[in-house]
């Protein structure tokens, strides 16, 4: 890879990566005012010349080596080897994520007794049903084979293997499918997850 295409590579993984700026609060101004960063408390300290045992247990620390997270990338992309004959992409991006805000709740039962009996695809698939029902409170969600295979990164054919997988275990029920609409991609199934 030139160095040019790297760093282009470069650029548009940090841009990509750089998060959002944030408006502060007064709340998270009032706490923030409440705690110092180690960096200053070290400089307070080594301008008294006093220094507590915290302050110098923090001075024989060696700072991490902060590698950006495009560097790592395209290190990585140097280093990769095929495996089984397989095509290596010669111009391939990353995929970008959206910032979603909120967050799902999921019960430990899911996570410890139910997730570890499931295939990886079914694992998938069930905590992406739960975040459309549970994360947004409702008990149903309609949604199209092609967009779940989209989001869970699954070929449709599994999907439809995984609803099947996951219709006979009792996980989730297909209440009712739309086939009213002509869009094709919007076309979908009400699935609500079984308590």
């Amino acid at each position: 890879m030139k160095k040019k295409q790297r760093l282009a590579i470069d650029d548009a993984l940090n841009s990509a990566l750089k998060p959002p700026a944030r408006k502060p609060s007064d709340n998270l101004n009032s706490l923030l005012s409440q705690y110092a960063p180690a960096s200053d408390a070290l400089e307070e300290t080594s301008a008294s010349g006093a220094a507590s045992p915290e302050v110098n247990a923090l001075k024989h620390i060696a700072p991490a080596h902060s590698a950006t997270p495009a560097s790592s990338a395209a290190a990585a992309q140097n280093d990769f080897e095929p495996l089984h004959r397989a095509a290596v992409a010669q111009h391939s991006t990353p995929a970008q994520q959206t910032a979603v805000a909120g967050f799902t709740r999921i019960p430990h039962e899911v996570l410890d007794r139910i997730l570890p009996t499931l295939d990886t695809y079914d694992q998938s698939l069930l905590i992406r049903l739960y975040r459309l029902t549970r994360g947004f409170n409702k008990d149903t969600c309609r949604v199209s084979v092609p967009t779940l295979a989209k989001a869970c990164n699954i070929s449709e054919r599994q999907i439809r293997k995984s609803i099947i997988k996951l219709e006979g275990r009792g996980f989730i029920q297909r209440v009712g499918q739309d086939f009213g609409n002509k869009d094709l991609a919007l076309r979908g199934m009400f699935i609500p997850l079984c308590k």
